[in-house]
């Protein structure tokens, strides 16, 4: 007797994020998902998270109605919720609709994406065929002039920032990575083909950049641009110095230093160094509109998505990343009103505390 597949069609549906991750990983298209070397801080970002706990708070205010709208980068953009997508690439293994189907799902809920520098549909074409308005260009410091190119075709197509990748002077040793060798045969990125004679030389950022090649890409264009992977008070200060609006405490869903800590631990240290004058914004383990409270609580403006974009890709194409909104954004707003928060401005740290137990 065969065994019978799960489909969608069989599929009793997706209750949270952690469901859709079970659904999809029986589909085999999320394996390369895997952080490097020995996976500690893949895990730590998400054990990190589940050792903060939320207080409930009781009779504060009226919570009747809770308002997540959010203002990005000094007001320069408005967003429906503080839950945005990070960069990630190859968008197209998961699911037909790509990296278009992201963004418009994006575009119908009026949140915010973070194209890849390493996607596979043009940022052209997606800009254009998913009427998303709120979108960010991601680049690597990039040799051979290549991070300037992708900025500037940015700027034309509409963006509206540009997010700049710093914590990979190398590739590190991910697993799954094997993918990264194959996946050229199927799916080309858009910007990098495989016919691309400088290809070896731009899988990462320039190893020898310095924070002065941070700062000529941001003298360089008009639009606002966000450190990305940034992991302590210290690097934060030198990317305001050189020029950036905004900060994003990253360690790439630790896919690179592994034994690093967790981007909840950093964020507290990061907020405190920028001090309100700029946004801070976060990834890494977050999966669920819990997770985000807590990173609002310590100081994130938004609280970015990475994985839950493949997911909601492989479980239903564009519909299904909608879905990872929808659901996340009602969870924030469920936690809100049972911790006693009307508004974001109303998520403070007295609004989580450490699991001592734990």
């Amino acid at each position: 007797m065969s065994e019978k597949k799960d489909t969608l069609e069989t599929f009793d549906g997706a209750f949270n994020v952690q469901d859709m991750e079970q659904y999809v990983r029986k589909l085999g298209v999320i394996d390369w998902l895997g952080g490097s070397e020995e996976e500690r801080t893949k895990e730590r970002n998400v054990t990190a998270l589940q050792r903060l706990l939320i207080r409930p708070r009781v009779l504060v205010r009226p919570v009747g109605k809770r308002d997540l709208t959010t203002s990005l980068l000094n007001g320069k953009i408005t967003v429906s919720m503080p839950i945005c997508f990070s960069p990630s690439a190859f968008q197209l293994y998961a699911h037909p609709e790509g990296e278009i189907g992201t963004a418009k799902a994006c575009a119908r809920v009026n949140a915010l994406m973070t194209l890849s520098a390493w996607t596979n549909t043009p940022l052209e074409q997606v800009r254009k065929e998913s009427a998303c308005e709120n979108m960010w260009m991601n680049v690597y410091l990039f040799k051979h002039g290549r991070a300037a190119r992708l900025i500037r075709q940015a700027e034309a197509a509409g963006f509206k920032a540009i997010v700049i990748t710093v914590d990979i002077p190398i590739f590190s040793r991910r697993r799954g990575s094997t993918f990264y060798r194959d996946i050229g045969k199927y799916y080309e990125a858009a910007h990098f083909p495989e016919s691309d004679p400088l290809l070896k030389d731009l899988l990462a950022s320039d190893p020898d950049a310095t924070w002065n090649d941070f700062a000529d890409l941001c003298k360089m264009t008009s639009l606002p641009v966000v450190a990305k992977g940034i992991m302590c008070a210290a690097d934060a200060r030198q990317a305001l110095e050189h020029g950036a609006s905004a900060i994003f405490v990253s360690n790439l869903g630790g896919r690179q230093m592994d034994g690093a800590p967790s981007t909840i631990e950093v964020l507290p240290e990061v907020v405190r160094e920028v001090n309100g004058s700029c946004d801070v914004y976060v990834d890494g383990g977050f999966r669920s509109g819990m997770d985000v409270f807590k990173g609002l609580a310590l100081g994130a403006k938004a609280v970015f998505l990475g994985r839950p974009a493949f997911y909601g890709l492989a479980y239903n194409g564009s519909l299904g990343v909608q879905k990872v909104l929808e659901i996340m954004s009602d969870q924030l707003s469920r936690t809100m009103a049972l911790s006693g928060c009307a508004k974001l401005s109303d998520i403070t740290p007295d609004r989580v505390m450490t699991a001592s137990f734990l």
